[in-house]
């Protein structure tokens, strides 16, 4: 109780001095109502790093055929916003990846970047966030126009993410739900196999209203493997390889594609019964282009390594 009455003052002496970089805990900041966590350092991360770079390259050539785009995503932890200083490791990525893996990054050059695109309570980009990464694959890919963004919703939904879970700070920092509304084409959707009505449950946040949410029940969860099915069989059937960002994002690419598969390898071989084998899966599937889409930690969690496999 002492410990909790005590996190309480801090907070709310945070809530009023906003002007600085307040330390909640290891790696974790405040400033402005948002909760920031520190940049990783470089050394500590290049051995993984290395590992996922030659995990690409062997899995490029083993799939001519195939298209492989690399998103890596940008956040606070590629970021030092005190002293300007960048992680940088997308440049060392795409140095040393094989040329076939054409990569972008979606950038975040600035704290006013970080908290227009980036919730303040969770780890994950907001509706703008989201909405600016699916047109800027959209374009990067050159698979037709963007869905045209539609008009904010503000809910009456409020929500406290993982940062403040992280250290009891639920009940104090809390943030208003806001996203965008989408008319998509009819399309079919499959969760580990089995046939849905939805990916997520932002139809009732719409139509019903929830007075407490988060990120993934809102947009849907890191399902072993996802399926939309859009029947448009003049266009390219396509493989993302990602992790939870992609969540927010997946329904809205997938529009512009035929089939559509989404893997998340932390969750696919305990939720279907049997490993991730890639090269069998793209020759299973008729998979054209493969989308591998993550922040720093999807690539250099060992979770993520692709493998072959018959």
């Amino acid at each position: 109780m002492k410990k909790t009455l005590e996190l309480l003052a801090k907070l709310t002496y945070f809530q009023i001095d906003n002007s600085q970089f307040h330390k909640i805990s290891a790696g974790l900041l405040f400033k402005d109502n948002y909760l920031i966590y520190g940049p990783r350092d470089f050394n500590d991360i290049k051995e993984n790093l290395d590992q996922k770079i030659r995990n690409f390259n062997k899995t490029v050539k083993r799939l001519p055929e195939i298209k492989f785009n690399l998103y890596y995503i940008e956040k606070d932890t590629d970021m030092n916003f005190e002293t300007g200083q960048r992680l940088q490791a997308y440049e060392y990525m795409n140095s040393q990846l094989d040329q076939r893996i054409v990569s972008t990054k979606y950038a975040i050059n600035s704290l006013d970047e970080f908290q227009r695109f980036f919730y303040q309570t969770d780890h994950h980009w907001n509706h703008k966030g989201s909405y600016k990464a699916y047109e800027e694959i959209v374009r990067w890919l050159d698979v037709g126009d963007p869905i045209p963004k539609p008009e904010e919703i503000c809910m009456n939904t409020t929500i406290s993410g993982s940062k403040a879970a992280s250290f009891g700070g639920n009940l104090v920092l809390k943030e208003q739900l806001c996203a965008y509304q989408f008319d998509l084409k009819p399309h079919d959707i499959f969760i580990n196999g089995l046939a849905t009505d939805r990916y997520g449950n932002y139809k009732d946040y719409f139509e019903q209203g929830k007075e407490t949410g988060s990120y993934g029940e809102f947009y849907g969860g890191d399902d072993g493997l996802l399926e939309f099915d859009f029947h448009q069989e003049n266009k390219e059937n396509l493989l993302i390889i990602g992790e939870s960002y992609d969540n927010a994002i997946n329904e809205l690419l997938a529009s512009h594609f035929n089939h559509t598969y989404n893997v998340d390898l932390r969750n696919y071989e305990r939720e279907n019964g049997k490993p991730f084998h890639l090269d069998a899966f793209v020759k299973e599937h008729s998979i054209h282009r493969i989308l591998l889409i993550g922040n720093i930690d999807y690539y250099v969690m060992e979770e993520f390594n692709l493998k072959g496999g018959n």
